[in-house]
C-alpha cells in the first residue's frame, strides 16, 4: 500500500474565457506525480444538463471541455450523498463542488463516499469524505449463499463429487431429492475450501519458487520442475480469471483478453454498488442497523405482495364491457401541441400504475381469464404457476426471510407481460364502453382516421378524451374502480397532463384538479422515447450522448485492453441508440460527434490521447475488406427507418413510402405507373432514364404487357432508350399475371432485413465517396490466437503502428531511420528485416527459415505467417 496520496483542492475560474487556463492547470498536475491522486473544490462547470436547474442550459462545449479535462487527467468523479445541488445564487442551482480521483487512490479507498453538508451561511455545500464510506471500520463478514463456480466444471473430481454423493442417497421421494442436493452443496464448499479458497496465495507461492529455481544451478531436474511449477501457475492464473469473471457480472464480454484486473475491479464496483448501509421506513426515517433494515424491508414487501381481495361485486364492475385485442396506434401529441384553433379541446393523460406487476390480484387473472374464454384445465394450471411464490431476501450478501406472496406477478418471467396485458385489456374494455356511450371520445387527428382514446405498452398507458369535466370524472370513475377490482394502484402524483393549446383559461387547472395531478406542456418520455420533437431534434438525443461518455469513462472500461475496448464498443457503446434509431432520424453533426466519441474510446487505452492511426470510416469496413467491422451510425439510423417504412408499405392499406430502395415487382402493371414508381431493376433510382417517346405522361406499365402476358418488345424498343429497354425486358413477370407487390431489390428472396439495408446504404456511401478498397485480410480474425494477438496483427496489415514513417507523416519531428540497424522504418521493416524483429521470431515456434522470404507487402507476408500456422 502506498504511504502517501496527493491531494489537490481546485477552484475553477468563474469566468468562462479564463476556465480552459484551469484545466490546462489540471493537466500539468496529472503530470507531476504517479502517487494515488484525489482532487476536490469548487470546479465552477457540470459533467451533464441534469446537474443543474434553473437559468438556461450551459453551453454543450463548455461541459466537453470539462470532460476532456478529466479524461486527459485520469479523474473520475466518484459521485455524492444527499442534496443534488451544491450551490444557489436564487436563479439557478448546479452541482459545482466534487471530489475527483484516479484509478490507483479509487482501488485504495474503494468504499470512499463523499456527502454535499448544507451550510447555513454559505451559498456552497461542504464536502464532507469519509473514506471507508461511514468513518467506521468495515462490517463483520457475513454467511454467503451457496454459488457454483464456473472453474470446478474444469476439475474432474467436481463430477467425481457429484456423483458419490447422488449415488450415496437413496430416496425416491421429493424430500430424497432435497436432502441430495443439499449434502452436494456441503460437500462441494467443503472441496472447494481445501483446492480454492486461496488461490491467490498458491499463484505468489509457486512464482517464488520458480524464481528461485531460474537463480540456482540450472539441471534437467530444475528445468523439468520449473517447466511442471510453469503449467501449475498457468492454472492457476485461468482459475482466478474465471473466479473474478463470474462475479463481476459483465455478460458482454463474451470472449476477449484474459484480464483479471478488470474482472476483479468489475466485481468490486458490482458488490459496492449492491451494498446497502441505511434505507429509510415507511415514515422517512432512516435505519442502519442490521435488524432494523431487515424489518424494514420485510414490511415493506408485506405489505406489496399481502392481497386486497377484491369482492365479486368490484370484478364485475371492470370485467362488465366486452374485451378487444389491444391496437397499436400512432403518437397524438403532435395534434395537441398544434391545435389552436376551433372549441373542442382535448386532454392527454399519463398514468402512472405504481408497482403495476406486484400488485396484480390471482383472483381478478382467474375472472379474466374466464371471460375472455380460456380452458378451465389451462387456466388452472396457469393459476398454479402464478400462486406458487415464496420470497426470501439478500442484504450485503446475507439471506434472511421468508415470505409467501398473495398477489403478483414475477417480474423476469416470461409469461408475465402476457398476463398483465389481459389484466390491462379489462380497462381497456371500460375505456371502450364509455367511447360507444359518447361520454369519452378519442382524437382523431383527420377525418380519415379513426379516434383513438389510450395507447398501453404493458404498464405505460396514455389516456385521449374531450377536455371537458363530465370526461374527467368520468375517467376517474374509471381509475377507481380499476383499482379496486384489479388491486393495481394508479400513482397520481406521479401521472400528468397535457392540454390541446386551444384550452386556455383556469380549465386546465380545473380538469387536473378533478383527477388529482399536475398540468404539463408535454410528456418527457412516453416508451424511453421523447414525445414530441421540434425542428431542432439535437437536445432530444443529448441523453444518448451522456450514456456514451459515462461508459467510455467508468475505472473498469479503462483496464481494458483495446481487443477488450472493440469487445465492448461493439456489444455495448453501438448498442445504446439503436431503439431512438428506429424511431427518429438524427443529426448528422451530433452523429460525427457520437461516432467521435467512440472512435477516442478505441485508440486510447488509458487517459492518454493518442493518435488515431486508422479513420473511423476504416474502422466500419467489414473485417474482409481490412476494417474491424464496427457500424457506421449513419447508415444504420436508414436501415433501421427503412424497416419502419417497409413495415409500412407492406400492409394491406397500400401505403408506399419511397425509402431507401422499395421497388415494384411486376404482376399485371395495372397499379405501376411507367413513370414516377420505382420498378426497372437499375440500383439508386429504378426508374426509366428516358420518359418514353410517345406513351401519355400518366400510362401504366401494363400497357407494356400482351394479352399473353409477356413483354411487348416492339412497343418497349420503339417507346425507350436501348439501355431502359433492356433492362425492362430482363424483369421476370410474375406468374398468372397477378397483383402487383413491393419487393427488396437487394436479396434475392426479395424480403427485407436491417442487415441487408445496412449494407445496401454503405455500398451507396462507399461509392458516392470514392474510397480505395483495401485487399481483404480476413485470416487474420480466422486464426486460433487471442483476440489482442489478432488485433495487432491487424494494426500491421493496415499500417496502423507508431513506425517511424508514420509518426514522420503526422508532423512527428524525429530521424527516419530504425534506432537499431538505422534502416528506413516502417512496418514491414520492423516485423521481417529488423535484426532485432528477425531475433524475436527465431526466439519463437514459428517456422522463421521459411517466413524469411521477400514479401513486399504486410499482407503478403501475414498471409505466409498465418497460412503456416493454420497448417
Amino acid at each position: 500500500m502506498p504511504r502517501s496520496v496527493a491531494l489537490h483542492w481546485f477552484y475553477g475560474y468563474p469566468d468562462v474565457a479564463r476556465r480552459k487556463e484551469g484545466w490546462n492547470l489540471l493537466r500539468t498536475l496529472s503530470k507531476g506525480s504517479v502517487r494515488p491522486w484525489v482532487c476536490a473544490g469548487d470546479f465552477n462547470e457540470i459533467l451533464e444538463q441534469h446537474e443543474k436547474q434553473g437559468a438556461l442550459p450551459r453551453p454543450q462545449w463548455q461541459i466537453k471541455d470539462f470532460r476532456d479535462c478529466l479524461d486527459d487527467c485520469g479523474l473520475q468523479d466518484i459521485g455524492f450523498e444527499g442534496a443534488m445541488f451544491t450551490w444557489c445564487n436564487h436563479r439557478e442551482e448546479p452541482n459545482l463542488d466534487r471530489v475527483c480521483s484516479d484509478t490507483k487512490w479509487a482501488n485504495l479507498f474503494p468504499r470512499a463516499k463523499v456527502s454535499h453538508v448544507a451550510a447555513s451561511c454559505s451559498d456552497h455545500s461542504a464536502l464532507l469524505v469519509a473514506l471507508d464510506g461511514e468513518l467506521t471500520r468495515s462490517p463483520p463478514r457475513t454467511k454467503q449463499r451457496f454459488r457454483f463456480e464456473a472453474v470446478w466444471v474444469f476439475s474432474r473430481a467436481c463430477a467425481d463429487i457429484i456423483k458419490q454423493t447422488w449415488d450415496s442417497i437413496q430416496a425416491p421421494s421429493y424430500q430424497g431429492l432435497l436432502n441430495k442436493i443439499r449434502t452436494t452443496r456441503l460437500h462441494l464448499k467443503q472441496w472447494d475450501r481445501e483446492s480454492f479458497e486461496n488461490i491467490r496465495r498458491q499463484s505468489q507461492k509457486l512464482h517464488e519458487r520458480i524464481c528461485h529455481l531460474k537463480e540456482g544451478a540450472i539441471t534437467p531436474s530444475s528445468k523439468a520442475e520449473v517447466e511442471s511449477l510453469r503449467n501449475s501457475l498457468e492454472r492457476l492464473v485461468v482459475s482466478e480469471e474465471l473466479l473474478w469473471k463470474q462475479r463481476a457480472k459483465a455478460l458482454w464480454l463474451a470472449e476477449g483478453d484474459r484480464n483479471t484486473g478488470f474482472f476483479h475491479a468489475k466485481a468490486n464496483e458490482h458488490r459496492l454498488n449492491k451494498e446497502i448501509k441505511k434505507i429509510r421506513n415507511e415514515d422517512g426515517i432512516e435505519v442502519g442497523d442490521k435488524e432494523g433494515i431487515q424489518r424494514v424491508i420485510l414490511h415493506y414487501f408485506r405489505s406489496i405482495f399481502g392481497g386486497i381481495h377484491p369482492t365479486e361485486d368490484d370484478m364485475e364492475m371492470v370485467l362488465g364491457s366486452q374485451l378487444f385485442p389491444l391496437s397499436v396506434t400512432s403518437e397524438l401529441n403532435h395534434f395537441l401541441k398544434h391545435k389552436k384553433r376551433g372549441k373542442k379541446g382535448y386532454v392527454s393523460l399519463k398514468v402512472d400504475v405504481s408497482k403495476a406487476y406486484d400488485r396484480v390480484e390471482w383472483s381478478f387473472l382467474e375472472k379474466v381469464f374466464g371471460r375472455l374464454g380460456f380452458n378451465h384445465h389451462f387456466v388452472s394450471l396457469i393459476m398454479s404457476c402464478v400462486s406458487s411464490v415464496s420470497f426470501s431476501f439478500l442484504l450485503n450478501g446475507e439471506q434472511f426471510g421468508f415470505l409467501r406472496s398473495d398477489r403478483g406477478l414475477r417480474q423476469g418471467d416470461p409469461l408475465s407481460p402476457y398476463l398483465f396485458l389481459l389484466c390491462a385489456e379489462a380497462f381497456c374494455g371500460m375505456i371502450r364502453n364509455k367511447e360507444r356511450n359518447e361520454i369519452i371520445q378519442g382524437i382523431a387527428v383527420s377525418r380519415s382516421v379513426p379516434r383513438v382514446s389510450h395507447l398501453l405498452f404493458a404498464d405505460d398507458t396514455l389516456i385521449f378524451c374531450r377536455a371537458t369535466p363530465e370526461a374527467m370524472l368520468c375517467l376517474k370513475r374509471i381509475l377507481t374502480l380499476y383499482e379496486q377490482g384489479s388491486g393495481l394502484k394508479i400513482n397520481l402524483k406521479k401521472s400528468v397532463m397535457v392540454v390541446s393549446s386551444n384550452v386556455e383559461g383556469d380549465l386546465p387547472r380545473e380538469l387536473a384538479g378533478t383527477l388529482g395531478v399536475e398540468v404539463t406542456s408535454k410528456h418527457d418520455k412516453y416508451l424511453g422515447l421523447p414525445t414530441v420533437a421540434g425542428r431542432s431534434k439535437r437536445d432530444l438525443f443529448e441523453s444518448i450522448k451522456d450514456r456514451v461518455w459515462r461508459k467510455v469513462n467508468i475505472w473498469v472500461a479503462k483496464k481494458l485492453s483495446q481487443a477488450g475496448h472493440a469487445v465492448l464498443l461493439k456489444t455495448v457503446l453501438q448498442t445504446i441508440p439503436i431503439y431512438t434509431m428506429s424511431c427518429f432520424r438524427f443529426p448528422d453533426l451530433f452523429l460525427n460527434e457520437l461516432e467521435s466519441l467512440m472512435a477516442s474510446f478505441f485508440w486510447n487505452c488509458g487517459h492518454e490521447s493518442k493518435i488515431h492511426w486508422k479513420s473511423w470510416a476504416f474502422l466500419c469496413r467489414h473485417k474482409k475488406e481490412g476494417g474491424l467491422g464496427f457500424r457506421r451510425l449513419r447508415e444504420c439510423n436508414l436501415a433501421l427507418l427503412a424497416k419502419q417504412a417497409w413495415r409500412i408499405a407492406m400492409k394491406t392499406e397500400g401505403v408506399v413510402h419511397s425509402v431507401l430502395s422499395l421497388q415494384w415487382k411486376v404482376g399485371d402493371g395495372c397499379d405501376i405507373s411507367i413513370i414516377g414508381h420505382p420498378w426497372i431493376l437499375r440500383p439508386e433510382t429504378f426508374q426509366p432514364i428516358c420518359k418514353p417517346f410517345s406513351l401519355p405522361a400518366d400510362a401504366k406499365v401494363s400497357s407494356l404487357i400482351t394479352a399473353d402476358h409477356e413483354w411487348n418488345t416492339e412497343l418497349i424498343r420503339a417507346e425507350f432508350s436501348s439501355t431502359d429497354a433492356d433492362c425492362i425486358l430482363e424483369i421476370p413477370l410474375r406468374v398468372g399475371g397477378s397483383r402487383n407487390i413491393l419487393v427488396w431489390h437487394f436479396e434475392k428472396d426479395d424480403m427485407f432485413s436491417v442487415c441487408s439495408a445496412y449494407r445496401a446504404a454503405c455500398r451507396l456511401w462507399y461509392e458516392a465517396s470514392s474510397t480505395t478498397q483495401t485487399r481483404p485480410s480476413s485470416f487474420i480474425w480466422r486464426a486460433k490466437v487471442q483476440p489482442k494477438v489478432a488485433l495487432f496483427a491487424w494494426h500491421c496489415a493496415a499500417d496502423a503502428l507508431p513506425t517511424v514513417v508514420n509518426l514522420r507523416r503526422r508532423g512527428v519531428r524525429m530521424d527516419d531511420g530504425c534506432c537499431v540497424c538505422f534502416y528506413p522504418n516502417n512496418v514491414i521493416h520492423v516485423l521481417r528485416r529488423c535484426s532485432f524483429g528477425r531475433l524475436v521470431f527465431a526466439c519463437s515456434d514459428l517456422p522463421w527459415k521459411s517466413l524469411d522470404c521477400s514479401c513486399v507487402s504486410v499482407e503478403d507476408w501475414f498471409s505466409k505467417v498465418f497460412g503456416e500456422l493454420g497448417s
